[in-house]
Order: C-alpha cells, then structure tokens, then sequence
C-alpha cells in the first residue's frame, strides 16, 4: 500500500485538479437542467467539452490502471519468499552453523550462497565447496537449513580461518518470474567473548574420533 500512496503523494496536484474540473462539470451539467441560458452555452462550447471528456476518462483510466499495478505489485511483495543466510554459533554444543532461512510467505527456488572468503573447517575443508555449489533447488517458507562448520573454540583459536565473510543469496520466486538478490557481512568475531554451556553431542563424538584416529595413525 505504500507504493499507492506515493503515487497520491507524487501527483496529487494533478488530482486535485482533476476531481475540481470533473466536480465543475458535473455542477455545469445539472445547472444545464435548470437554466436555459447555462444549456446554450454548454451547446456552444460542446467540443471544448468533448475535449475535456476525453482527457479526464484517459487520466483516470490511466492512473486506474497504475493503482491496480501497484496494488497486485504490493501484494505480490507481502507474499515473497526472503531467504536469509547466516553463521551462528550452537548454544548446546557450541559449533558454528551455517543456518539458510527463508522467513517469507512464499517458497524461494534455485537458491545460490556464495561466501567470500570462502568458509572452510579446523581441517582446511572447503565447506563452500562442499555446500554451495550447486543452487538448492526449493526452500518452503519457515523452512531453515543447518550445516555445521567446527567447534567454536577451535575456529577462533585457528588463525588461518577466516572470521569475516562477505555473502550473496540470489533466488527466483516460484512462478520464476521475479529475482531477488542480496548481498551483506557476516562478522563472527561478534561472538569471540560469548560464553556458552557446552553439551556433549554426535558433533563432538565425530571430532574426537577422528583425532583418535590421527593420533593411531602417528603412532603407526
């Protein structure tokens, strides 16, 4: 609705004068009735009149027309999907996840996530690699994806991992007809100094078999 009111607001001048010239006549016409001197006059200058008709019914055709674009437009707009991309931190097991929300009305399709740097693990995996390569092909609205990245404390005590990341979500809406693009900063250093009550978890049993199977390795 507030795209139909700007369009009051940018040209309400205009319609000012449109709906007193349209009132005037309208006053004019019935006058007409009454008075036989009125009704001569308006016989006299009927082209002129027909003129004025005609610009009146176009203008108000076309600006019909505009309010209904604009209100099919707004509407469209409230039901649009919104996907939203970010790294949060887990507060049970205190891992990164990458977390991919679509928080709108409408299912958001060939969903691309582009990291730069590129998001990588405590091991120099390429996460982007292994995730984002190729769109996703749907996501429902209220729908979030999760993805862990590694344990909080061994990211930020890892100098070679990025903790800045620059992020582009690109997405159509479901008739394919409509593109939606985005780009912000994800900034984990915001949650260095957060402390959480760590939990135990398969995230955690995964890491610690696979650094006793490291360690069995050295030991052959």
């Amino acid at each position: 609705m507030g795209k139909i009111y700007k369009l009051f607001r940018d040209n309400k001048k205009l319609i000012l004068i449109l709906f007193l010239v349209t009132v005037f006549m309208f006053a004019l016409a019935v006058w007409s009735y009454v008075n036989e001197d009125v009704k001569d006059f308006i016989d006299r200058f009927s082209p002129i009149a027909a003129v004025i008709t005609s610009l009146l019914t176009f203008l108000y055709v076309y600006y019909t027309v505009r309010m209904v674009n604009l209100m099919v437009e707004s509407s469209m707009e409230e039901s649009r999907p919104y996907v939203v991309v970010d790294i949060q931190p887990d507060r049970e097991s205190s891992v990164f996840e990458i977390v991919i929300t679509n928080i709108g009305k409408s299912p958001a399709i060939n969903v691309s996530v582009n990291f730069s740097p590129d998001i990588v693990d405590t091991e120099m995996r390429n996460i982007s690699e292994l995730l984002f390569k190729e769109p996703i092909p749907f996501i429902p609205p209220g729908h979030r994806i999760k993805t862990v990245i590694d344990d909080t404390h061994e990211i930020f005590g890892d100098e070679r991992i990025p903790k800045i990341y620059n992020v582009n979500v690109s997405y159509w809406r479901m008739d394919g007809k409509k593109h939606y693009n985005h780009d912000y900063v994800i900034n984990l250093e915001i949650y260095r100094n957060v402390a959480y009550i760590k939990k135990m978890g398969l995230h955690d049993i995964a890491r610690h078999l696979r650094n006793i199977e490291k360690t069995l390795k050295e030991i052959k």
